[in-house]
């Protein structure tokens, strides 16, 4: 089967080239030319021995043409599908400029087409838009079109030709190509010093720009982008460092062309100004402005010899330097800046000074002043005075402050919040103290930033704490409690009372004071640790009848569970009697008993009750008598009681309910003990020296 490359190849001259692909035992071709597609006016039949076939006419219509394979016995294959030999004039390509290429505004573009011998005349169309509207239409016998100077932006061109016969071809493909904006030439721009004003740059105009992008970095960062209107540029540097800078032109239709080469200049840091020096009478204090965006400073003190010998070197934060003590003597000095990029100055210009041998003068010492200032407008300071002194120098937050001749001064009014002064004395012509020790004082109410709370029975103590540790007492605070109610705050000393009505003997106290605000949990304990109490009472122990009691109890609050838990040793007496009717006679018998009990308990306050449970042995003395015939004996029991107590008084009256168990059986009768037990009695609080405790601290 044979298989065409192609259709039609046109060539440079008035022939057309056919071509197909070899088949495999082929010896030869057979060609068919017609006029029609079903081959009826056949125009040209003829064998070839190779793949291919000049045909020498070019035909004005269109013709098909079909191949066939003849094997060497002369036997011949299937013909190929028909090809079509299409009768158009000759489309010149485009061969410059290249497609999407650019081309520099400014410049005189040019558009070459592919020469052809069969071209009698060359057409081009040139447009701005890809529809060719409004399309710029040029004819000339020559390939090459010149356009001139185009605007920026995106054009497109197509060609077409008129070939010898006067036929004119169809339009060809479209080429597009772009005139952009040509990079800028960069003006040298001199290194420059940080503060010294903006940097200016400046650049060549481009043609077809109507305005340009500036693009800037230091040290390769802090990427910058401006745009500028001229070909000139104020740029304001933010720092130190090497800079480079590159600009670009924008057309009309805000497209940016090509970057012009980087440029680059270096702003360095100004060497630092010194400041006159401070010389002390064994020290020298340096000084100098600060320069801008520095982050430390060097500092370089010589002995001024010949050669000049380091005495000291510093890096420094600020901008002042304190020597250590200095020989006296000649001394010159230098400092240089640096930055957070590590960038340096160069050195300032050294300065030099004298330190001479001062006349040691008494160190004043300021006169008792109190630590805490309450609004007060004016400090009065005052301090001793120095021999052979002439005059004081005050420094106020380290900064000194004009001279006075006397040791007292009245100090400016001063802003809210903590300050230092110190003193040292001055003598005419060479004479000075050291400063006094630093004297720190507070002007205005200082902020609260914590509270100390302490509850004493029924009274919480608050202290409202500044910074510093100190009690804050010229403020009054607001408290509140979230279940309970607080009485009016008085004020004791450096603290603020108030009267707690518990409703619950758990809960938080909010303290308001200005911006500070805090919240304590509070428990109240129980007022002290020892109690005792006197009750008297009855025992009910089934059919027999009640049996008088009476009860005194010591207890002691343990320190554990805030004092909830505790121990009693409780002491009673009770006395029974009973008669026991017989034949012929009365049988009367009575018992005084003796209870001893060792009780742990466990009292827990209800708002203005307190209920307490307590349970554990008991030991019970027993004294019987029967018809004049007597005994005794100790019967071991258990003993349980609670009760409910309430305020009354100096003290607590109190409403027990108890259970006791001993039984006893002795020569005489058996002894019941034991049964329910209702006692009213009252209780009262009371310490031991240093064993008691105050209360508790939040």
């Amino acid at each position: 089967m044979l298989c065409l490359v192609g259709s039609v190849a046109l060539a440079q001259s008035a022939r057309i080239v056919l071509r197909w692909k070899e088949v495999a035992g082929a010896s030869a071709y057979e060609l068919q030319i017609a006029r029609d597609p079903g081959f009826v006016e056949v125009v040209l039949q003829t064998r070839s021995t190779t793949a291919g076939y000049r045909w020498e006419e070019l035909p004005k219509v269109t013709h098909w043409l079909r191949v066939r394979s003849i094997d060497a016995e002369g036997r011949a294959g299937e013909w190929s599908p028909p090809r079509t030999i299409a009768v158009d004039s000759v489309v010149p390509e485009v061969l410059k400029p290249a497609e999407a290429g650019t081309v520099t505004c400014g410049q005189g573009v040019e558009v070459e087409l592919a020469a052809s011998k069969l071209v009698k005349d060359y057409e081009l169309e040139v447009s701005p838009s890809a529809t060719f509207a409004s399309a710029r239409e040029m004819k000339q016998p020559g390939p090459v079109f010149s356009l001139g100077v185009l605007g920026p932006g995106p054009w497109y061109v197509r060609a077409r030709a008129v070939d010898l016969k006067g036929t004119r071809s169809s339009a060809g493909p479209v080429r597009s190509f772009s005139v952009r904006v040509s990079a800028p030439r960069l003006k040298a721009v001199a290194d420059q010093v940080l503060g010294a004003g903006q940097v200016q740059l400046a650049w060549a105009e481009a043609a077809c720009a109507s305005s340009y992008l500036v693009e800037a970095t230091n040290d390769g960062r802090d990427r910058v982008s401006v745009g500028a209107k001229d070909a000139v540029l104020a740029f304001k540097s933010n720092g130190a460092g090497e800079y480079r800078w590159r600009v670009a032109g924008v057309d009309e239709h805000g497209t940016s062309g090509d970057w012009s080469t980087e440029g680059v200049f270096h702003v360095r840091l100004p060497p630092p100004v010194p400041r006159p020096e401070a010389v002390g009478a064994t020290r020298a204090e340096l000084s100098w402005a600060p320069v801008p965006t520095a982050t430390s400073y060097k500092v370089e003190l010589l002995n001024d010899q010949k050669p000049p010998r380091p005495v000291a070197q510093a890096t420094v934060t600020t901008p002042s330097w304190k020597s250590g003590d200095l020989p006296s003597g000649f001394y010159s000095w230098r400092v240089q800046a640096r930055d957070a990029r590590g960038h340096l100055s160069a050195f300032s210009e050294p300065r030099r000074f004298e330190r001479r041998v001062l006349q040691p003068l008494a160190v004043p010492v300021f006169a008792e002043l109190p630590d805490l200032f309450v609004s007060h407008p004016e400090v009065d300071l005052a301090w001793s005075a120095s021999a052979q002194a002439t005059s004081y120098e005050v420094e106020l937050d380290g900064t000194p402050l004009p001279a006075v001749p006397t040791s007292h001064l009245t100090l400016p009014p001063l802003a809210d919040g903590a300050h230092t002064v110190r003193v040292r004395a001055l003598a005419l012509p060479a004479g000075e103290s050291p400063f006094s020790p630093a004297l720190a004082f507070f002007v205005g109410v200082p902020e609260a930033v914590d509270v100390a709370v302490l509850v004493v029975g029924d009274e919480v103590q608050v202290t409202l704490l500044d910074a510093k540790g100190r009690a804050v007492t010229s403020s009054t605070p607001t408290l509140t409690m979230k279940q309970s109610w607080l009485g009016t705050p008085a004020r004791r000393d450096e603290r603020w009372v108030v009267r707690w009505s518990a409703v619950s003997d758990d809960d938080v106290l909010t303290v308001v004071d200005r911006n500070f605000r805090a919240e304590r949990p509070l428990h109240r304990p129980l007022p002290t640790r020892f109690w005792w109490s006197a009750g008297v009472g009855g025992v009910f122990n089934g059919g027999a009848e009640a049996s008088l009691t009476g009860t005194l109890a010591v207890g002691w609050r343990t320190p554990y569970f805030r004092r909830r838990l505790g121990v009693e040793l409780r002491v009673g007496v009770a006395h029974a009697a009973g008669s026991l009717p017989l034949p012929g006679f009365q049988v009367v018998g009575s018992a005084w008993l003796l209870p001893v009990s060792l009780l742990a308990n466990w009292q827990q306050p209800l708002g203005s009750f307190v209920v307490r449970g307590a349970v554990g042995p008991s030991v019970q003395v027993a004294l019987v008598s029967v018809s004049g015939a007597s005994t005794t004996g100790a019967l071991p029991g258990l003993e349980a009681a609670v009760s409910l107590s309430r305020p009354v008084g100096p003290g607590r009256l109190e409403l027990e309910v108890g259970f006791s168990y001993a039984r006893l059986d002795t020569t005489l009768a058996r002894l019941n003990a034991g049964g329910v037990a209702l006692r009213l009695g009252y209780v009262l609080d009371f310490e031991l020296g240093a064993l008691a405790r105050a209360g508790e601290r939040y």
